[in-house]
């Protein structure tokens, strides 16, 4: 699975190597010689994807298969039949299930032990993480009930930005606040609910899509998950749970800022004030030109000993 995901491996050449590898174990042996093979071997261990059509401008999702024009702008749900008289939707959005997520994670003995302990760290004298503070401590033993609070992010990307081509896609990524500081950042650790997909260029509206629909789907989800039962590993038990949401932010690199993660150089601050840097573009529109930008540093002249100037730093992004 490592191989395809990150190497770029195909699944015809995945298949010789399994297939490989089967014939030099000892004979005989339960290695899987297929990726199909593979696949239904581990389906218990992996995340359903859910997918629904959707408005090509982000009106409305379509829930029933009666429904053929969006009953807001108008637009057709189906491209034109292929040859063989085939409808494909001309937007999908494919989400997971929190519901499933959280049964996926409390299934795992260790990552359900980590979950519900972390929720009682020793309180210290200098407090360096939301979970050592007063108001954590309290809220968490107020009722019985484990709370698992998440924190919210999404911000544009564009995947194909190498290549030149215009998209603008909306990862919805979720992190469990009640991870230990130095795990719940990570990127294995966070939980990807979906990718809002960009807009048709050729219709005129513009790139970004409109999030409030694939919003308010995952809201509606966190809603009936305000409490609910689950299956616990750590304990062998069912075990109560609310599901909060805590911090909401639409950006990758504040996000990485706010926690103090690294590769946020774009948003260096000034080592003086330690107000954060804006970046300004430079150049000139032309199209099909690279743009060029300067981060521009502005701090108080109370905080320095030199004239109140901008300090620039050229680069290109």
């Amino acid at each position: 699975m490592e191989l395809c995901s990150t190497k770029g491996t195909s699944k015809a050449h995945l298949d010789g190597i399994l297939q490989h590898t089967a014939s030099l174990l000892p004979q005989p042996n339960c290695l899987p010689t297929s990726f199909k093979r593979l696949l239904s071997s581990i389906s218990e261990e992996l995340i359903t994807i859910h997918k629904v059509h959707v408005c090509v401008n982000d009106c409305t999702f379509f829930e029933d298969n009666r429904t053929t024009e969006c009953p807001k702008c108008g637009e057709t749900r189906y491209r034109q039949e292929d040859s063989l008289g085939r409808k494909t939707a001309r937007k999908v959005f494919s989400h997971t299930s929190i519901k499933e997520m959280l049964e996926l994670l409390f299934s795992c003995k260790n990552i359900a032990q980590v979950i519900q302990s972390a929720g009682g760290c020793q309180r210290q004298n200098v407090v360096t993480d939301i979970l050592e503070t007063n108001i954590w401590q309290s809220w968490m033993s107020e009722d019985e009930e484990l709370k698992v609070v998440l924190g919210f992010n999404t911000d544009g990307v564009n995947p194909y930005h190498g290549s030149g081509a215009k998209y603008s896609c909306w990862p919805l990524v979720f992190a469990i606040f009640n991870l230990p500081k130095h795990i719940r950042n990570k990127t294995d650790a966070l939980l990807l609910y979906g990718v809002a997909p960009s807009k048709d260029a050729r219709l005129a509206n513009g790139l970004e899509p409109e999030l409030v629909i694939y919003q308010n789907r995952m809201v509606d989800e966190l809603l009936q998950l305000s409490s609910t039962r689950l299956y616990d590993a750590y304990s062998a038990a069912p075990l109560c749970i609310k599901l909060e949401l805590l911090i909401y932010m639409m950006d990758f690199q504040r996000y990485s800022k706010y926690f103090r993660m690294s590769g946020v150089a774009s948003l260096l601050p000034c080592n003086r004030c330690l107000i954060p840097s804006t970046r300004v573009r430079t150049n000139a529109y032309a199209p099909g030109s690279q743009p060029k930008y300067k981060r521009v540093i502005t701090g108080h002249d109370a905080y320095r000993t030199v004239p109140a100037r901008d300090y620039e730093v050229e680069v290109l992004i």
